[in-house]
């Protein structure tokens, strides 16, 4: 009888890039999902911890006209040219590398912001979405920038003046359909935050090592009393949660040695990741998000997700763009156009749940030529 394999899930930020046991995975998966929806990511995390993205979502991306920001090394960042409706910019990066056979390949990749403990502290989410490869040559930087759409800050004035407007619905959809469910479970969410950091400040109180972790914590959270997390506000339980998480990953080999202290922690992180779980599904159906997609079939996945990174640049909130003219008689086009916008919004939020995507993982990225980028 084959012995069965011990259940692992990605996670970037802990030694040895993985996670084992049950009940830090349960409470992690659930963790990311409250992320998602908070941050109103384009994306969700597969069964394994791997990032996955719908395919029309990504085409928008990679189409999008992006403008150049900067370099540093070999890689390139870069920003939307259009605000996506009232959710401000989207950020990229674009990495690039040499191989022995004379070819060059660039990777685009999605850059999302995750706050925690209300903008504190923030970690980048990184989703590999496109890829340009070419022998290399003296054309092969301009002719990378062109296929990934991006244009530098002098061109920028001239795509002002051309009034250039996107095809972004899906994006805006998404972006629209997190925000509804973050509404709807929010408050759920901060009720079992409260109860988990209740059982936890507990079962720290009891140990030494609990006590450590416990005066650690009391320093932070004077830090920014106030400021980034005041009591009363919504999500103060989550955001201490999130500054405790932080405290007891940096003591993992002691609390491990307090069996009583991780059995206590175990058992509370199972009661939160199941309660959490029922109220998080209980918020998609209300919008019945769980139906199967008419774009099912169009799917894409990141094989291994990137590793998350310090944030370089805060998102800036803008004004919803132009709707895109319908080349209809005047009477006809206003009702065309909204009928349009609530097909594609339905079809989105019919399938946002059921996507995929793809990337891959990348090499060490050789240094390239910062002038040729500007």
């Amino acid at each position: 009888m084959e012995e069965q394999k011990a259940e692992k899930y990605f996670r970037a930020d802990v030694q040895g890039g993985y996670l084992y046991n049950k009940s830090e995975i349960d409470y992690y998966k659930q963790s990311q999902i409250i992320d998602v929806m908070d941050n109103l990511m384009l994306g969700d995390y597969n069964s394994k911890g791997g990032y996955v993205l719908n395919k029309g979502i990504i085409e928008e991306l990679v189409k999008m006209k992006k403008v150049y920001q900067y370099s540093f090394g070999s890689t390139t960042f870069c920003q939307s040219f259009s605000d996506v409706g009232k959710y401000g910019k989207i950020d990229f990066a674009v990495k690039v590398r040499n191989s022995q056979d004379g070819m060059v390949t660039s990777t685009l990749q999605l850059l999302e912001t995750i706050d925690r403990a209300n903008g504190y502290y923030q970690n980048t989410n990184t989703a590999s979405i496109a890829e340009y490869k070419a022998k290399e040559s003296n054309t092969y930087i301009v002719d990378m920038l062109k296929h990934f759409n991006i244009v530098s800050k002098k061109e920028e004035g001239l795509l002002n003046r051309e009034n250039i407007d996107e095809e972004l619905d899906l994006i805006i959809a998404r972006k629209q359909l997190q925000e509804l469910l973050k509404q709807n479970c929010m408050q759920k969410i901060d009720e079992e935050n409260k109860s988990l950091f209740e059982k936890r400040m507990k079962l720290l109180a009891k140990c030494v090592v609990g006590k450590k972790i416990f005066e650690e914590f009391e320093k932070e959270t004077t830090k920014i009393a106030g400021w980034f997390v005041k009591e009363g506000m919504p999500g103060y339980y989550r955001y201490l949660n999130q500054m405790l998480d932080g405290l007891i990953e940096m003591h993992s080999i002691e609390v491990l040695q307090d069996p009583a202290l991780k059995a206590g922690l175990n058992k509370a992180n199972d009661i939160f990741a199941e309660n959490m779980h029922k109220h998080l599904e209980n918020g998609k159906k209300v919008f019945k998000v769980e139906e199967i997609s008419k774009l099912g079939d169009k799917k894409e996945e990141i094989k291994k997700p990137e590793e998350t990174t310090e944030k370089f640049k805060e998102d800036k909130g803008a004004e919803k763009p132009k709707e895109k003219p319908v080349e209809k008689p005047k009477e006809e086009k206003k009702e065309i156009v909204q009928k349009n916008k609530k097909q594609n919004n339905r079809d989105y939020m019919k399938t946002f749940n059921k996507s995929t995507n793809r990337s891959e993982e990348l090499n060490k990225s050789n240094q390239v030529d910062k002038e040729a980028l500007l």
